[in-house]
């Protein structure tokens, strides 16, 4: 299973789109969006064990046995995603023509989704997820969707920080191990 792709997931990152959408601020920080293709599932991997191998150093089977199941955990993932979301857009985050992260949303009406947003560690702490975001609500704000939602595990105190700096607030969620939070757009009122 390591390597492999999963082509039914990936025949659904190519399903019904929304329009697209106007990314040109993000270029004052030199970052670039674009769609997810089956040349980035390796980078994809590599990322998905930078930002999820902290959450299985216990777990039995030794190295070979954590490195399979985050793997696994890693299709699962990607699975639901695209199956959940089938209209979403799934992004590589860029900087300088490099990968440097993903960036998942879903822009329903009337309540928009961040679904993921993962960074190399060597990007975090440097704003880009700060411009990411701030982009992001001012695309919501621009299309009059009246929220934006996430879920942010439990654990990871950094990016409830960061969306606590954003206008995110806390609501109440069905899952013990994550927060759902809640930007209200100017359009909610």
């Amino acid at each position: 299973m390591r390597g492999s792709i999963d082509h039914d997931a990936l025949a659904l990152l190519h399903g019904p789109r929304r329009p697209s959408l106007d990314m040109r601020a993000l270029a004052a920080f030199d970052l670039k969006l674009r769609p997810i293709t089956e040349a980035d599932f390796p980078f994809l991997r590599t990322l998905h064990v930078e930002l999820r191998a902290a959450d299985f150093v216990l777990a039995p089977g030794g190295a070979a046995g954590r490195a399979a199941l985050i793997e696994q955990q890693f299709q699962l993932q990607h699975r639901h995603f695209v199956k959940a979301y089938p209209r979403g857009d799934f992004w590589i985050v860029e900087r300088a023509d490099s990968a440097i992260g993903r960036f998942y949303i879903d822009r329903g009406k009337p309540d928009w989704h961040a679904i993921e947003l993962g960074l190399h560690a060597a990007e975090r702490g440097r704003g880009v997820g700060t411009a990411l975001l701030r982009w992001l609500q001012e695309r919501a704000a621009a299309a009059r969707a009246t929220r934006l939602l996430l879920h942010v595990a439990v654990t990871n105190l950094a990016a409830v920080r960061l969306y606590e700096r954003l206008g995110f607030v806390e609501v109440a969620s069905d899952w013990s191990t994550h927060r759902r939070m809640v930007w209200l757009s100017p359009n909610a009122g």
